[in-house]
């Protein structure tokens, strides 16, 4: 097991970047990366984590765009995986 990135996910899975999931959850699973790559994938699959979208629906916080973009509601996979403006 070596070092992971998000480039590495970009890299093994080119189609997050355009809103699928091209892998299924048994797929994402077997993927040879550590068990805590694993768990926050399965955390943006469900998209569970603590997203402006997420905390918003929750009344924690009264926007749910993108503070970085403005352009989007984000959601756990715009954040890490579509802003434009995050390199």
């Amino acid at each position: 097991m070596g070092v992971f990135a998000s480039d590495s996910l970009r890299i093994m899975c080119p189609h997050t970047m355009k809103g699928g999931w091209p892998i299924s959850l048994n797929k994402m699973w077997a993927l040879d990366v550590s068990p805590k790559v694993k768990i926050f994938l399965w955390h943006v699959y469900r998209n569970i984590l603590p997203s402006n979208f997420n905390l918003g629906r929750r009344k924690i916080k009264q926007s749910n765009l993108c503070e970085i973009c403005g352009s989007e509601v984000e959601l756990a996979m715009h954040a890490r995986f579509r802003c434009r403006s995050i390199p």
